[in-house]
């Protein structure tokens, strides 16, 4: 591991490249840490900064800022029962109706939105994370909500830093507008609150406008903003 980037080896096989993430303390180390990536045949890398790094010019890497990410956090209390039946998922195979749900979960996700990324690697990496959600390594609760028998909405929860985390939150098109995504972050609050956790995070995208209105009328609060950037190696195209 280099101290300015973290060469990732999960998401290098994942993508059949050089995948990195830059750990950058000030913009003027970025010069340095850019030319050192490029001798490292780094093809992609991911940048996240509290503030935007405005127009950036560099001879090895085309900047893209592809989020605007939003953490949402609230202290959780406990809420009435949902008005649509919500259950745990207790199968460890997902449905068709699940991956439909995970891939329409990161239609806003940076790696939907960044055009140099296929869409079918962007579909299968939410059904990848659908996947490790249902074996439990990266969710401790999968909650699903269903009308008439069919799954009409999925949230997942794990925890991160002592806190309940949402994952992937979605709800089919068929059933949008009927409050059953409200529903469902008020069935993870209420697993949380049993599970004792004392906060709830949530994280989208600025341009999930949907998303941020529903969490706001939930009485969440931003907590953190951070900028996003993915930089493509102009050499390694």
């Amino acid at each position: 591991m280099n101290e300015s980037f973290e060469n990732l080896d999960w998401d290098s096989s994942f993508f059949g490249y050089n995948v990195a993430n830059i750990n950058l303390h000030s913009k003027a180390e970025l010069p340095n840490i850019l030319k050192r990536m490029s001798e490292n045949n780094i093809r992609l890398a991911y940048l996240a900064t509290a503030k935007s790094l405005g127009f950036v010019e560099n001879e090895f890497y085309d900047f893209n800022l592809v989020d605007k990410k939003i953490t949402f956090s609230k202290t959780i209390r406990l809420n009435n029962t949902p008005r649509f039946p919500i259950e745990s998922y207790l199968f460890k195979s997902p449905n068709t109706q699940l991956y439909k749900l995970a891939i329409a979960s990161g239609i806003y996700s940076r790696f939907n939105i960044d055009s140099n990324i296929q869409p079918e690697k962007f579909e299968e990496l939410y059904k990848l994370w659908l996947i490790n959600s249902l074996n439990g390594k990266f969710a401790k609760e999968v909650l699903v909500a269903k009308v008439d028998s069919s799954i009409s909405g999925i949230v997942t929860i794990r925890e991160k830093e002592q806190k309940a985390t949402i994952g992937i939150i979605a709800v089919s098109p068929a059933f949008r507008s009927q409050g059953i995504g409200k529903e469902l972050m008020k069935a993870a609050e209420n697993w949380a609150y049993y599970s004792n956790f004392q906060v709830i995070d949530v994280v989208t995208q600025e341009q999930n406008i949907a998303a941020c209105h529903l969490y706001r009328k939930l009485d969440y609060h931003i907590t953190d903003t951070q900028y996003v950037y993915h930089l493509w190696s102009k050499r390694l195209k």
